[in-house]
């Protein structure tokens, strides 16, 4: 399987970023669950670049 991940560099990626979010979100695999949790990551990092600017911040929860 090949794992697909978006590296985020404008809007248009983060977009792009949070609708495989939500895909994955409904998958019970294991892979599809951690590439999840990986682009979330990629995400929230990307949100704390822009936060000054105004930007809606996503906020990562690990399951505990």
């Amino acid at each position: 399987m090949k794992a697909t991940l978006i590296v985020i560099q404008n809007d248009a990626d983060h977009a792009e970023a949070k609708k495989l979010i939500e895909k994955l979100m409904g998958s019970s695999d294991v892979q599809d669950r951690a590439r999840m949790v990986t682009q979330a990551r990629l995400v929230e990092a990307y949100e704390r670049t822009q936060w000054p600017r105004g930007r809606r911040h996503f906020q990562f929860f690990s399951p505990t």
